[in-house]
């Protein structure tokens, strides 16, 4: 029986891309480097903002200027984090109902704690039980620590969680934590790449969970 979900952010929850990108952009345009379009910074995205960065810039680009811009993005993008960022369309009504099932819901993301916090407390109405991101001394997803993390505190085993992301990476998470999988095909990842990794579910929709779980 499911008791409890535990859910990626950053395009599975939340649509950050526009944010991300001119936060992006903006790094990158400050150390004359060149920009990047939407497809390109969604291909980057799932491992954390120095992931992104590495990812993002030029080849052979000194390390030096990698660590500038990281510290320019973060320090940007912790101030504009939350001006085009929104739920996708049926995630707050979907939040809405697995609580009246009486349902623990968690936030599990490789997005840095602060922001994290932020976001879940501006947009998610405080319907989550637990919300947790990257915090110093704690490694990034797939490693499962901070799944473990999140189990602990919403006080259920594996076997009564559902993982829900978008990404490889969270497909990998999933694995490495022993939870069954959804993946979602609204985020930053297309379907067939998704359908490539065989995971207990694939979802065009936010409803479709709930469809899931009464199977269950």
């Amino acid at each position: 029986m499911i008791k409890g979900i535990i859910f990626d952010l950053d395009g599975t929850l939340l649509d950050t891309t526009k944010d991300i990108q001119n936060s992006l952009n903006q790094a990158l345009t400050t150390y004359n480097l060149p920009k990047l379009d939407l497809l390109n910074v969604k291909r980057n995205l799932g491992n954390g903002s120095g992931a992104l960065i590495k990812a993002s810039v030029p080849q052979n680009t000194n390390i030096e200027i990698i660590e500038k811009v990281k510290e320019y993005y973060d320090n940007y993008y912790k101030e504009h984090n939350n001006i085009l960022t929104k739920p996708y369309d049926g995630i707050v009504e979907l939040l809405r109902e697995l609580k009246k099932l009486n349902l623990k819901l968690g936030i599990a993301s490789n997005k840095y704690q602060e922001g994290v916090t932020n976001l879940n407390e501006t947009l998610f109405e405080g319907l989550f039980d637990v919300a947790l991101g990257e915090t110093k001394g704690m490694p990034l997803k797939p490693d499962p620590s901070i799944i473990h993390l999140a189990l602990a505190k919403m006080k259920l085993a594996p076997h009564e969680v559902l993982y829900i992301g978008d990404t490889e990476v969270d497909y990998k998470t999933a694995i490495n934590s022993n939870l069954d999988c959804v993946l979602v095909t609204w985020g930053f990842r297309e379907k067939k790449d998704l359908e490539a990794l065989n995971p207990n579910y694939i979802i065009d929709e936010p409803g479709e969970i709930i469809d899931i779980i009464k199977k269950r």
